[in-house]
C-alpha cells in the first residue's frame, strides 16, 4: 500500500513538472524597417534587432508592453501584446511614412518616381513626396515628343523616421549640333534647310533640326505666304544655333550664349539681296551683322 501510494505521488509530480516546463512564451518581432532598432518589453531593454529581420524575445504569459525605437528616438512600434503560455506571438514593425523633398537642378523637366509616388518636376523647382521611410529608390525619366519615357538616373536615398529628407535629381541633355527655329510669329511657318523640308512650326512653338557642323542655308516662310527668313547659318559642333522669327518683317539669328548675331530684313528685294556676300552694298543688304 505504501509503495503504491509513493508511485502515484511520483507520477503526479513528474506530470506537474512536465506541464510547467512545456514550451516557452515569446514575442517575435518582425522588423520590416530597413534599419536597426532597440526593443523594450515592459520598460526594460531586451535587445537590438537589425533591419528587415525577425527576432524572438522570451516573455511571461499575459500582457506585455512592446516598444521599438530608432537610435534617434523615433517610435516604430508601441503596442500591448497578449501572450499565452507556451505560444509565440508575432508582431510586425511597419515603417512609418515621411516627407522627401526632391529638387531638380538640371535643365530638363523630369518624371520622378519615389516609393511608387510620381511627379513631374521642372528645372529649378522642387516638390514634396510622402514616401515610406528607410531606403527610398528615386528614379528619374525624360519623355520625348512622342511620350516615350527613358530612365536617365536611379539613386537610393535614406529617409530617417521623424525627419524630412532631401534628394537632388539632375539631367543635362547631351550637347546637340543643329539649328532651333523659334516661331514668335502669329502664323504657322514652313522650315527648309538646304534641300530638305523640315516641316512646319506652329505659332509659339519651336523646332530643332539636327545639322552637320558648317554652314546651312535656312529658309523660313509663312505657309502659302512670304519668306520670313533666308540665310546661311553657322553651325558649330556641340552647339545649337537659334533662328527666331518675330511677327515683324525680320528674322534673327542668335549665338549659343544668347547674343544676337545678325538680323535679316525682308524689306529689300529677296532675289537681289537674299544672300550675304562681300560684294554686296552692305548699306542695302538684307543682313545686318551685330556682334
Amino acid at each position: 500500500m505504501y509503495k503504491t501510494t509513493s508511485i502515484l505521488l511520483a507520477s503526479l509530480m513528474m506530470g506537474t513538472t512536465a506541464l510547467a516546463g512545456h514550451g516557452s512564451t515569446s514575442i517575435i518581432i518582425d522588423n520590416r524597417f530597413d534599419g536597426k532598432a532597440d526593443v523594450f518589453i515592459d520598460g526594460y531593454f531586451s535587445g537590438e534587432i537589425r533591419g528587415d529581420t525577425k527576432m524572438s524575445f522570451k516573455t511571461r504569459p499575459g500582457n506585455s508592453d512592446v516598444l521599438v525605437l530608432r537610435d534617434g528616438g523615433a517610435v516604430l512600434l508601441n503596442k500591448r501584446i497578449h501572450s499565452h503560455q507556451g505560444e509565440s506571438t508575432t508582431v510586425r514593425v511597419i515603417p512609418p511614412e515621411g516627407t522627401l523633398n526632391v529638387r531638380n537642378t538640371g535643365r530638363a523637366p523630369l518624371l520622378v518616381t519615389a516609393d511608387s509616388r510620381t511627379s513631374w518636376i521642372s528645372p529649378g523647382t522642387s516638390t514634396n513626396l510622402v514616401v515610406t521611410t528607410g531606403n527610398v529608390r528615386v528614379t528619374s525619366k525624360i519623355e520625348d515628343r512622342y511620350g516615350r519615357a527613358t530612365t536617365v538616373d536611379t539613386q537610393t536615398v535614406w529617409l530617417e523616421p521623424g525627419k524630412r529628407g532631401n534628394a537632388t535629381v539632375k539631367y543635362e541633355p547631351p550637347a546637340r549640333t543643329g539649328i532651333t527655329i523659334k516661331n514668335r510669329d502669329h502664323h504657322t511657318l514652313q522650315v527648309r534647310i538646304g534641300n530638305r523640308d523640315y516641316g512646319m512650326v506652329r505659332p509659339g512653338a519651336e523646332m530643332f533640326a539636327s545639322v552637320e557642323p558648317g554652314y546651312a542655308w535656312v529658309t523660313v516662310s509663312r505657309v502659302g505666304g512670304p519668306v520670313k527668313f533666308s540665310g546661311n547659318v553657322a553651325v558649330k559642333r556641340g552647339a545649337d544655333s537659334k533662328v527666331v522669327v518675330d511677327e515683324d518683317k525680320s528674322g534673327k539669328v542668335y549665338k549659343e550664349d544668347g547674343k544676337k548675331l545678325m538680323t535679316w530684313d525682308d524689306t529689300d528685294d529677296h532675289d537681289r539681296w537674299g544672300r550675304h556676300d562681300d560684294r554686296h552694298d552692305h548699306s542695302r543688304s538684307r543682313w545686318r551683322w551685330r556682334w
